[in-house]
């Protein structure tokens, strides 16, 4: 029904056409195409999308570093990056994983990269997040290389009460310590209690390094800070960070103080220590708190990442997403409920493993899983298809009832069976709020590396009963239209 098709169209053709996720994709075109939201509001009233050690190919102690990385990253639409700085040779800064055998690369390289690539993908600000371990002299070298190379892209100190995606594009900010007292907010520096489950490497010690540089203090656009009072006394420009295992404490613990210091300042979740492996933690989490600088490894495509490859779709790939409006001003979180039903139907040229072309054929079925409140997390599965990866049919269909639409993301993942554990081939994820009802084809991705798959798709059909958030959705409109 969602398809419109002229002309004479046989069977086949009507298939083909609604297999294509071109033309009958799941997300709500008004969503992707275009910057649908008002980008006004203060940056911390936005999830931005954010990577973690960008500058790693792999895993967190001893893989490459590549400036590639950060052309990747944001021409994927990410727009916080992550530098860990050092002293490098001959006076020249030098980026790289602290205290492990990862290589090292040149920090004025990196500055150049973003440059040339910041503003491809979109025109909204970047923010570069500073983890600086160098002596003064080197981080002066920093400073002197951020202004002459970024030039009129870097943005400076001043009228942060003005600042908003929409008056910062084009803009490039840099996150550190605003001034020389002020915190660091560096992990590797100041650590946590998951950092000490990684020893690669005997640490050295604290040299004072980084402790003060007024050069590159004085750049300082996005502040590193360290609330005592849940934001209560912070600017609108400072960010603190957090490990994902705080996180979760602070869901347990205090997540309604958690939730109003996002309404005021900036949050910045990182992994933790034990991944060395550079896999990801559940975004969802931190978002539904309203946690806006969520960073994850982006060289591992793990269900993490395809959860934030899909919801960051959104808005044009802006990489800025309105918070829901509970998340931005603390009132009560309006209602979500909803009964989804889903049909998985069939599948069209699903690949091998890694889309190896040799060994036999899949054995493919269908997972989908809810993420988002605790109350709306499920997971099920189809029945597996014998050694049918081109045209499967399931024609299996599923109920799920949500609590928290607004919050709530769908992933669709393609599983080969197997007698110990599947192996996993491809996956798309949604957020609830842009999924079209109807028949809709899901674009896929390769688990393994992220690749696109242009011809491989998976037919659902989607229908949402007693929804809650239309309902809100319309009464709010009356209410504007008198």
């Amino acid at each position: 029904s969602n398809v419109m098709v002229t002309g004479d169209v046989d069977f086949t053709k009507f298939c083909q056409v609604i297999l294509d996720c071109s033309k009958n994709g799941w997300y709500n075109p008004e969503h992707t195409n275009k910057v649908y939201q008002d980008m006004t509001y203060p940056l911390y009233d936005y999830y931005i999308n954010s990577s973690h050690n960008t500058y790693l190919t792999g895993d967190q102690l001893q893989s490459d570093s590549d400036i590639e990385m950060y052309c990747r990253a944001l021409n994927a639409g990410c727009r916080c990056v992550e530098l860990d700085c050092w002293d490098g040779p001959n006076g020249t800064p030098v980026v790289y994983h602290g205290f492990t055998r990862t290589s090292k690369i040149p920090f004025k390289g990196i500055i150049e990269a973003v440059r040339d690539t910041a503003f491809v993908s979109s025109t909204y600000p970047v923010i570069l997040s500073l983890e600086n371990h160098t002596s003064t002299k080197q981080g002066e070298v920093m400073a002197e290389n951020l202004k002459t190379i970024l030039g009129d892209l870097l943005l400076k100190p001043g009228n942060e009460s003005t600042w908003s995606p929409a008056t910062l594009q084009n803009k490039i900010m840099i996150k550190w310590k605003a001034s020389n007292d002020g915190p660091s907010d560096d992990k590797d520096r100041e650590g946590c209690e998951d950092t000490a489950d990684t020893k690669p490497v005997e640490k050295k010690k604290d040299d004072g390094h980084s402790s003060n540089c007024p050069a590159l203090s004085a750049l300082v656009t996005v502040a590193a800070h360290k609330t005592k009072d849940w934001g209560a006394s912070a600017k609108s420009n400072f960010v603190q960070s957090f490990t994902e295992t705080k996180v979760e404490e602070f869901a347990k613990k205090n997540r309604s103080d958690f939730c109003a210091m996002n309404c005021r300042m900036l949050s910045r979740i990182y992994p933790k220590g034990s991944r060395v492996n550079s896999s990801n933690y559940d975004p969802t989490l931190a978002w539904s708190m309203g946690a806006q600088v969520v960073a994850l490894n982006y060289q591992t495509w793990d269900d993490g990442m395809h959860v934030n490859e899909g919801f960051f779709r959104q808005n044009d790939r802006a990489g800025y997403v309105l918070k829901p409006q509970h998340l931005r001003t603390g009132a009560p979180a309006p209602a979500g409920k909803c009964t989804m039903t889903i049909k998985v139907i069939c599948g069209l040229q699903l690949p091998k493993p890694a889309n190896k072309t040799a060994g036999e054929e899949i054995d493919p079925l269908v997972e989908l899983c809810i993420s988002g409140a605790q109350a709306d997390k499920k997971s099920v599965k189809t029945k597996h298809i014998t050694d049918n990866g081109l045209k499967p049919v399931w024609n299996e269909t599923f109920t799920f009832d949500i609590t928290e639409k607004h919050i709530a993301q769908l992933s669709c993942k393609v599983e080969d069976k197997d007698m110990l554990i599947n192996d996993a081939i491809a996956e798309g994820a949604i957020p609830l709020t842009s999924l079209r009802s109807g028949y809709v084809a899901v674009p896929l991705r390769l688990c393994s590396t992220g690749q696109r798959l242009e011809h491989s798709a998976i037919l659902l059909h989607v229908t949402f009963a007693n929804d809650d958030t239309v309902r809100a959705v319309s009464a709010e409109t009356a209410d504007s239209d008198l």
